[in-house]
């Protein structure tokens, strides 16, 4: 645990840290992190679980501290039974027959329910294996749960639900994959991600009711500004105006039907990020046009998280950042971390750059780039999640890889208008 200027508060279990032990030794891979507060601070991590014999579920641990005290992490009571349980584990079991089943996790959203929030959902997204025309079919995948692990059977009937997306363009096994989800401000949970075959895929989102069913409304195909395919079906959409590879990574909803989603499409010899805006109609009315990440020729941006802040609440105007990592190709252990901050207003068909937001590089970006110690070489960072305090500071947390055997914490904190500061634990 660190103090207000990132230095380790030695109050904190053993010299800032502590090291919690788990029943399963393979558990790996730290994908999203939710915090929730009551009396306590609740950390809900989703991380991907490697099993003996080389199968993946969903892990979910839950830790809780005193709010404000430096007390040491503590299982979470009630988490899975009245005694509390560390990690619970969740398996699709999608694949009969097949050898092995990898259920591959990758993002988290939570739900509030600001009345009673014992009530509130944690949805779980990812990629689950199935075996359909074979072994190696992968669909989009989502679960809820309650505040203590346990699946949500209102949600599709038990919980969880499978979505076989046939592949947007190719042709014989599919894969497709959740990478981003979110529940909008009337309770409809979207899933984005990508489908296709082998590299060959597309970024594609699918939108459903709050009873995990379906939804039709969602690019019926009278919607004329819905970018899919002739032959895709009413709740999903699929950037098939992509010309190559494209995969959704991140969600931001409006306190309205807006949807923010975030991509990025292989153009030429790079990779774009790009930001754009659809309705709950999963249409572009108010906002067909996208902005770019970075669109420098031979180079890579990959955005990863976002934020979206309404400009006075509750208006549905807003705000929009964005945390991604860049790298020239060919240079990928040289990523550093971008941040960038956008304006839309829906009386304007735009979303602009807010050239207020920093004194960087450029006036509405900040590149973070982590130090590399002996080395002249920049660190390969990534961030993992982007959230606020409560003063309003942006904070981005990650990893900064100075070698396959050096992987090091990396934390960033951000002003409101201009970076303060830059780091790493390590």
């Amino acid at each position: 645990m660190t103090g207000s200027h990132g230095i380790l508060d030695q109050s904190f279990g053993t010299n800032g840290q502590q090291v919690i032990s788990i029943a399963n030794p393979d558990l790996t891979l730290v994908k999203a992190i939710g915090v929730t507060q009551d009396n306590y601070e609740r950390f809900y991590i989703l991380a991907k679980d490697r099993e003996l014999a080389n199968n993946h579920t969903f892990a979910l641990i839950c830790l809780r501290t005193f709010l404000g005290s430096n007390a040491p992490f503590t299982a979470c009571p009630g988490f899975g039974n009245s005694q509390g349980m560390l990690v619970l584990y969740y398996d699709f079991a999608g694949a009969p027959g097949c050898g092995t089943s990898h259920d591959e996790p990758n993002d988290h959203f939570f739900a509030p329910d600001h009345a009673d929030l014992a009530n509130s959902k944690f949805y779980l997204a990812g990629a689950a294996q199935r075996h359909y025309n074979a072994c190696s079919d992968v669909d989009m995948a989502v679960l809820r749960v309650d505040m203590n692990g346990a699946l949500d059977t209102s949600f599709n009937g038990n919980g969880m639900r499978m979505l076989g997306v046939s592949p947007v363009v190719g042709s014989g096994n599919w894969w497709a994959s959740a990478f981003a989800v979110a529940e909008r401000a009337d309770g409809r949970v979207v899933l984005g991600g990508t489908s296709g075959t082998d590299s060959d895929r597309r970024a594609v989102v699918a939108q459903f009711l709050n009873d995990g069913t379906f939804d039709t409304d969602f690019c019926p195909p009278g919607e004329s500004t819905c970018d899919s395919p002739s032959t895709h079906r009413s709740g999903l959409r699929a950037w098939s105006g992509d010309t190559s590879a494209s995969v959704v990574r991140a969600f931001a909803p409006t306190l309205g039907n807006g949807l923010y989603v975030a991509r990025w499409v292989e153009v030429n010899n790079s990779v774009i990020g790009r930001l754009a805006r659809i309705e709950r109609s999963g249409g572009c009315s108010q906002h067909c046009n996208q902005v770019n990440l970075f669109p420098s020729p031979e180079t890579r941006t990959v955005p990863i998280a976002m934020l979206y802040q309404p400009t006075v609440a509750p208006d549905i105007n807003g705000q929009i950042v964005v945390t991604a990592y860049h790298y020239p190709n060919g240079a990928e252990n040289e990523s550093r971390v971008l941040v960038y901050r956008f304006n839309a207003d829906l009386a304007d068909n735009a979303i602009v750059h807010d050239f207020g937001f920093t004194t960087g590089p450029a006036p509405y970006r900040n590149d973070i780039t982590f130090p590399a110690g002996s080395s002249s070489t920049p660190r390969n960072a990534r961030p993992a999640v982007i959230t606020q305090d409560r003063q309003g500071r942006f904070l981005i947390a990650g990893y900064a890889k100075y070698s396959d055997d050096d992987l090091d914490y990396g934390f960033a904190r951000l002003q409101n208008d201009v970076i303060f500061t830059n780091g790493v634990n390590d």
